[in-house]
């Protein structure tokens, strides 16, 4: 930050120490003097040891969701989600964009695990907190937001018979399957791909996915994760 920020917020500093100049930044050729030299060091390791605790947090999220991530391989849902809620709890002391990814990470997680207990209204809940938070910072992954739309339009669509509802599956689920791609997320990729082919069978409207069936014959010959998903 100090190094990019405009000359400008620096202009009491370069007054009182008569100097007219600090563009290519705080390591410009017009920076003289010891003092100020080791002061401006000082600043930069300050700002440095400050963020080590935020990437300690970011490091320790993601070692809590490997265990969820584990457990929910294990089929053991009720306890990978109780590791998704550690993390997804923290959400609202998110303090940067690292640590705001794993919270989102956790949510998706906590979807998916409620999803498979069969508790689709908690399921839906964390999907509509995991979209305020892509609302609000775009640059995070949205794959699996519309990966789990789709999942959860499988069981109305399921239940209630409606062709619309399966069109929902198609609609959410092919636009979940490209973010992920993109996002090179093969497993919510093979998992969406299910869902929009079982959707597309109901409503025999192929054609609808054809840009996917070419898409997953390419994927499918550089991972095997449709073994698992």
């Amino acid at each position: 930050l100090i190094l990019t920020h405009p000359p400008g917020i620096f202009n009491p500093l370069c007054n009182h120490y008569k100097m007219t100049d600090l563009r290519g930044g705080i390591f410009g050729q017009r920076l003289r003097g010891p003092w100020l030299r080791s002061v401006l060091v000082a600043v930069l390791v300050a700002l440095c040891t400050a963020l080590m605790p935020l990437r300690a947090i970011a490091d320790d999220m993601a070692a809590t969701l490997r265990l969820a991530d584990e457990r929910m391989a294990q089929n053991d849902f009720h306890r990978a989600l109780q590791y998704y809620k550690q993390v997804a709890d923290a959400l609202g002391g998110a303090t940067c964009h690292d640590e705001r990814l794993e919270c989102l990470k956790a949510l998706y997680g906590c979807s998916e695990a409620c999803f498979r207990i069969n508790d689709y209204s908690a399921s839906l809940d964390y999907l509509l907190m995991a979209e305020e938070q892509l609302q609000a910072d775009n640059s995070l992954p949205s794959g699996r937001l519309n990966a789990n739309y789709a999942a959860l339009y499988v069981i109305i669509a399921s239940q209630t018979g409606k062709n619309d509802f399966f069109r929902n599956v198609i609609e959410h689920g092919m636009e979940g399957f490209e973010q992920s791609l993109r996002e090179q997320d093969t497993a919510s990729c093979y998992r969406t791909f299910c869902d929009i082919a079982a959707a597309a069978s109901v409503l025999e409207a192929y054609n609808a996915i054809t840009p996917a069936v070419k898409r997953m014959r390419s994927l499918a010959k550089t991972t095997n994760d449709w073994r698992i998903h």
